[in-house]
């Protein structure tokens, strides 16, 4: 250890000492002029310049106290910001004095003040001989109400820094030192290694479990793709045009988490209906629709003992609810149903409309915001609608136009590593 830390350190516990003292020196100041105000000065202060008998009563209730707590001079103020009492200084009084910063703050908020002064006031010319002083300001009462102010200097305590009390502190922080350097920075560099080490392999961890999750997500909904080849490219587009408008609707970024984990998964369930229905070119007869609508329970029983993927629950369970309350299957209505699932209802109709497929053409955009028109607070949400309804040609067909991989890694890698950190946080309060 440096000459250079010790004569810091040595300083630094001087400071603490005088510090200490002059903070008990102000409450032990505080005491005495509490107890002397509400004793000595409840009478009015008008009559103490006039009445000789009550001067000298001021005069003997005061002089004890100069003398037994160092006080170099007592003020008495009227609530007018005049002296009427001065023991340094008589020419002072009957004079007034509207600068005092200190003592108009007094009166108006009606409580002490306190500083260390050197005397530099007009009306305290008379004491600078003293250097530092503790100057008080403590409003004076009667029946109730503020009538004035008494102002007292006390001369402070002198600020040791090579006494013995300070200079054994400071000994105690030199030898605390060297222990520190010694006994324990050895071991603490190690440790700061070690966790180091431990971060790095945490974060690695970390990256490795996030990939696993995003590989996962993009397993299931790939599989799916593999049964039904007209949908393909279908989860990509509808992940990215529902996190889209999720951003234009302001959502926080772990509702935008699930919003593109479920809207990669919404299907999922479908990987279980026969693919004599799933695949079916014509329309599906009444029973075949029935069998086709489990998919949703299918889904959910999919994801439900997977902690992570029931991130995707509510797209998964909720995508065939209609605002209006006739959907599909349990008939939620308005906001019931989560807003992740109103933004993806309409997502997933837009796509399917907008998109080729052997047995149709895409449908023309103006037609399909005519539906949109019509269905705005029937099968769609009324918020979600406008948000396309109120987007130019260019930037509603632009959405998808173009769409890469490694787009859509990137929207659902944020999604996983969002929703990670939504879960490890949930369970470090538990």
């Amino acid at each position: 250890m440096s000459v250079i830390t010790i004569f810091i350190l040595s300083l630094a516990a001087a400071a603490i000492s005088n510090i200490v003292r002059i903070q008990q020196f102000k409450k032990e100041t505080v005491s005495v002029i509490n107890n002397f105000e509400s004793k000595q000065l409840d009478f009015d202060l008008n009559t103490i310049a006039d009445d000789p008998a009550v001067m000298k009563h001021t005069w003997e209730s005061i002089e004890p106290y100069l003398e037994m707590f160092e006080l170099v001079e007592i003020k008495i103020w009227t609530n007018d910001m005049r002296t009427v009492f001065s023991v340094a200084d008589q020419n002072t009084v009957g004079k007034y004095f509207p600068g005092n910063k200190e003592l108009r703050k007094a009166l108006s908020e009606n409580k002490v003040i306190m500083a260390l002064d050197s005397g530099e006031d007009l009306e305290n010319i008379s004491l600078r001989r003293y250097n530092l002083m503790l100057e008080m300001y403590v409003p004076l009462h009667n029946n109730g109400k503020v009538h004035g102010v008494l102002e007292v200097y006390r001369k402070a305590p002198g600020l040791q820094f090579f006494g013995r009390v300070n200079i054994f502190a400071g000994l105690i922080v030199l030898i605390l030192g060297i222990l520190f350097n010694l006994l324990i920075s050895t071991k603490f560099r190690y440790a700061m290694k070690t966790i180091f080490a431990y971060q790095k392999t945490l974060v690695q961890a970390n990256e490795d479990i996030a990939t696993s999750y995003h590989h996962s997500v993009v397993s299931l909904a790939k599989a799916l793709e593999l049964r039904d080849m007209e949908t393909e490219g279908h989860c990509e587009r509808v992940v990215n045009m529902s996190v889209y408008i999720g951003k234009k609707m302001g959502l926080d970024k772990l509702t935008l988490g699930k919003l593109a984990v479920g809207a990669y998964l919404h299907d999922v369930g479908k990987i279980g209906i026969p693919d004599s229905i799933l695949l079916k070119p014509a329309r599906l007869t009444t029973e075949e629709r029935d069998v086709m609508e489990t998919h949703v329970s299918k889904g959910y029983d999919i994801i439900k003992n997977v902690p992570f993927l029931m991130h995707a629950e509510e797209i998964v369970k909720y995508h065939h609810e209609k605002y209006n309350g006739k959907g599909y299957p349990f008939g939620l209505k308005g906001n019931e149903i989560p807003i992740t699932a109103r933004i993806f209802a309409l997502v997933d109709v837009f796509d399917a409309l907008i998109s080729k497929r052997p047995y149709k053409d895409p449908m023309p955009l103006d037609q399909i915001l005519k539906i949109i028109r019509e269905e705005r607070g029937e099968h769609f949400c009324p918020k979600v609608a406008d948000i396309i309804l109120n987007m130019s040609e260019e930037e509603l067909t632009g959405i998808n136009r173009n769409i890469e991989a490694s787009h859509i890694t990137e929207i659902v890698n944020d999604a996983v590593m969002r929703l990670l950190e939504h879960d490890f946080k949930t369970t470090a309060m538990l």
